[in-house]
């Protein structure tokens, strides 16, 4: 497990994530634009697992034809932090993408389910992506089923240019200038999407922060 897995996997469990079935520990996107434009996307986090029927969470990186994925590991730290288990090639699938209504569609998505995902355990996944050449922005999803603790989008653009954000059922936050060219937004304690009692409710991705 690298460094930064360990250390997520000894965050404290906060009390306001005791009725969750999990807890998003960390949550990390860096893009890396080049010259051209096109990004280099790395994906770091970090998952605990808090009651049985959330043991189906996974980790997962999607694709398309213009796409490209650098790598992708998984990870399962256990509750008393003494074993740690890496997920094999029979751990990881193939998912064809069924919200695109055309029959041949090229976008797919790897899931990886690492071994001795139990109650306690953390998921710890890291991924890296070549993204589209004509992919010109990135939708931040911060606010999920399930509460956050940490998560932070990073932005490495060449001199020149200069990101813009767009915010959505939540209060604009100001990014942090992490170098000459990098901008970095940090979140701490966002809460979960909570639709359970609104009635005639939309799409949860109408309704969720990003």
């Amino acid at each position: 497990v690298p460094d930064w897995g360990v250390t997520a996997a000894k965050t404290p469990t906060p009390a306001y994530a005791a009725d969750a079935g999990a807890v998003i520990l960390y949550d990390e996107y860096v893009e890396t634009v080049d010259a051209s434009g096109r990004a280099v996307e790395r994906h770091r986090k970090a998952i605990r697992i808090l009651k049985p029927q959330a043991r189906q969470q996974y980790c997962d990186v999607t694709y398309d034809v213009d796409n490209k994925v650098n790598y992708f590991r998984a990870w399962t730290v256990t509750a008393d932090e003494k074993l740690t288990f890496q997920a094999q090639d029979t751990d990881f699938a193939e998912v064809g993408d069924t919200d695109v209504p055309i029959m041949l569609s090229t976008h797919k998505t790897r899931v990886a389910h690492p071994p001795a995902l139990d109650v306690g355990a953390t998921l710890v996944c890291e991924s890296e992506e070549l993204m589209a050449p004509y992919q010109q922005e990135q939708v931040w999803e911060i606010q999920r089923g399930v509460p956050v603790v940490y998560e932070a989008l990073e932005v490495d653009v060449p001199a020149g240019m200069t990101p813009v954000a767009n915010w959505h059922h939540y209060e604009a936050v100001k990014p942090v200038a992490a170098g000459p060219t990098q901008w970095r937004w940090e979140l701490k304690d966002v809460p979960a999407l909570n639709l359970r009692d609104v009635p005639s409710r939309p799409v949860a991705a109408a309704l969720a922060a990003r």
